[in-house]
């Protein structure tokens, strides 16, 4: 069968025709009508006709003994070329969605992190100072560090952190924007090492509110892809900043149970109820107290965590109330003992199996 689909702004979508049908193909479109004829290429006896659904035209010239006899079939034919088109638009108008949604994301957190960074940089020297003594800049500013050099390290680590995180996201959209699964690259990393490399530089954010790392010293090492899994543990560090409660400790420990390794991170967070904590990796899905005080973001973090440990054979599994007694209130904020545990399979294995838990 030959077909032609065309745009009502006369553009071509699809078209298996040859030169030789051209004629034909403009005849039709000219008509109303189907036409019986013999086809100039072929010699043998066909029907042909063009079809108008609401923004296309598609026109079809078949041999088939039964198109030839019947113009209902040859328009039922046409009927299901647009059902097809019609099914093919509303994917491509959502998979354009996604793609666009994406980008939203990325340029929305990237603008929140810039702003975070002008916000530092102001708290520590003003802006109105600097727009009132334009000459003398760097006599301020450097009188400024000289007279607070504490705050200015602290300023430092901050914007060093942020700027972490910008790159992160850009290579969060990069990675799951494009086929990584082929670019990995596992080489045996010891574990302590690689979460203490991700947790340095949230230090400045967990000082302030007194809230201590414990890591454990350990000589487990693991086959990792490092650019996806140190992604994924900084996206972890990111929720625990945001939902421990001050005057904590958080403890990570490294565990071996049989073929696999455990990274447990136990903190003192915000509470997480039953019927939360299977959908907390969920797209946009945020907990109940988190919306209550204030803290939830786009509910994006955990889950890009998630689908960046699956491509190094791990998932993370949270549980929550560990330890009851430990449940404090602090500020009107409830929090009770919860671990999240990332959990690598088969971690002596070279080669890893993308997995993907819900």
């Amino acid at each position: 069968m030959i077909y032609r689909i065309i745009s009502k702004s006369n553009i071509i979508i699809t078209d298996n025709s040859k030169k030789i049908c051209y004629k034909c193909i403009q005849n039709s479109l000219s008509s109303n009508r189907t036409f019986k004829l013999k086809c100039p290429d072929s010699k043998r006896l066909c029907r042909n006709g063009h079809y108008s659904f609401e923004d296309s035209l598609i026109f079809l010239c078949s041999d088939s003994k039964k198109d030839v006899n019947s113009k209902r079939i040859l328009k039922s034919k046409a009927f299901a070329f647009f059902s097809v088109l019609m099914n093919l638009k509303e994917i491509k108008q959502d998979e354009n969605e996604k793609a666009n949604d994406k980008t939203r994301r990325l340029l929305h957190n990237l603008t929140e992190i810039n702003a975070l960074n002008v916000q530092e940089i102001f708290n520590f020297i003003p802006q109105n100072i600097l727009s009132e003594n334009m000459n003398d800049q760097f006599e301020i500013i450097e009188n400024k560090i000289k007279c607070n050099s504490f705050q200015a390290s602290k300023l430092f680590l901050r914007l060093t952190k942020n700027n972490l995180a910008m790159k992160i996201e850009f290579r969060v959209f990069k990675i799951l924007q494009d086929d990584y699964s082929k670019r990995l690259n596992f080489r045996l990393h010891q574990l302590n090492k690689v979460i203490l490399n991700v947790m340095h530089p949230f230090f400045t954010d967990f000082t302030d509110e007194d809230v201590h790392i414990n890591v454990e010293s350990n000589t487990i090492k693991a086959y990792l892809d490092y650019e996806t899994f140190s992604v994924a543990v900084f996206l972890i560090a990111e929720n625990a900043k945001k939902y421990v409660a001050p005057h904590t400790t958080i403890d990570v420990e490294f565990k071996v149970v049989e073929s696999d390794a455990h990274i447990v991170f136990d903190m003192i967070s915000t509470k997480i109820l039953d019927n939360e904590k299977d959908k907390l990796c969920d797209d946009g899905f945020c907990g109940e107290f988190p919306l209550k005080y204030g803290l939830s973001g786009n509910g994006i973090g955990m889950y890009r965590m998630r689908k960046l440990l699956a491509f190094n054979s791990a998932y993370i599994c949270i549980i929550n109330n560990v330890v009851a007694n430990k449940s404090i209130t602090e500020n009107g904020f409830e929090y009770e003992n919860n671990q999240f545990k990332i959990i690598l399979k088969d971690y002596k294995k070279k080669n890893k199996k993308h997995i993907l838990r819900n």
